[in-house]
């Protein structure tokens, strides 16, 4: 009989543990319901210092009980959407344990992360896109180079859940976003740190891969010719779009 990762989950985390999750959550819908006034980087830290929690489980438990909250409007990636993430990252995810969701699902962190004003969010293998955006397509991320750059920015975050695991993740994050004064757009903006790729922030380096993906598929344009060869010298070295 296969384990119940409920009963693995309530058997690891003790309790002081499972407070702080109580804890967190509760934070995090109080600053929901009053949105005013808050910062994205409250929530992000909140966000991550769960992740951590998180990661004290096996990781396949801990991806099985965050998929739960995916809701009934997931859906899996699309014949081109895979051929996009996986010319950027090749097999180390496997496309079809992936799944993207149009709204925030059932889960609470998604919902209080738009509410702060985020497009999207990843968490382990799912990626949470705001409804309401206009700029792309739903159902199919690689109809706009907007929805591109969206698709391998998340994807990569999936990426990251599964190469270090949710408590590194979790402790990175955290630490990547006390270092930039807890303001969450600093750790978008690559372009202010002279930083390889090994030493650039996890949003930094979603970033780049999304900005390069959509950027060498409109390579008529100048300005985006320039960016695909400043991002390529970024990501050599790492195996990524096999540089």
């Amino acid at each position: 009989m296969n384990p119940d990762p409920i009963a693995i989950a309530r058997r690891l985390l003790n309790r002081a543990e499972k407070e702080l999750v109580e804890r967190i959550i509760a934070a995090g819908s109080s600053a929901a319901a009053a949105a005013a006034g808050e910062v994205r980087g409250y929530f992000l830290s909140a966000l991550q210092e769960f992740m951590t929690t998180l990661g004290k489980l096996p990781h396949a438990t801990a991806n099985w009980i965050l998929d739960l909250d995916r809701g009934w409007h997931a859906r899996r990636l699309t014949r081109v959407e895979t051929q996009l993430v996986q010319e950027a990252w090749g097999s180390r995810v496997n496309p079809a344990d992936v799944r993207i969701v149009k709204g925030a699902g059932l889960s609470a962190w998604a919902a209080i992360a738009f509410r702060k004003g985020n497009p999207a969010i990843t968490l382990g293998n799912t990626i949470y896109i705001k409804a309401d955006l206009k700029y792309l397509t739903h159902s199919d991320l690689s109809n706009s180079l907007r929805g591109i750059e969206m698709l391998l920015h998340e994807y990569t975050h999936v990426v990251q859940y599964a190469t270090l695991g949710f408590a590194r993740f979790g402790t990175r994050y955290a630490s990547e976003l006390k270092a930039h004064d807890y303001d969450p757009d600093k750790l978008y903006d690559y372009g202010s740190r002279n930083n390889d790729w090994f030493h650039e922030t996890l949003e930094g380096q979603a970033q780049i891969v999304g900005e390069f993906g959509s950027a060498k598929r409109a390579l008529n344009v100048p300005k985006n010719r320039t960016l695909a060869d400043k991002l390529r010298a970024k990501l050599k070295g790492t195996g990524i779009y096999a540089q």
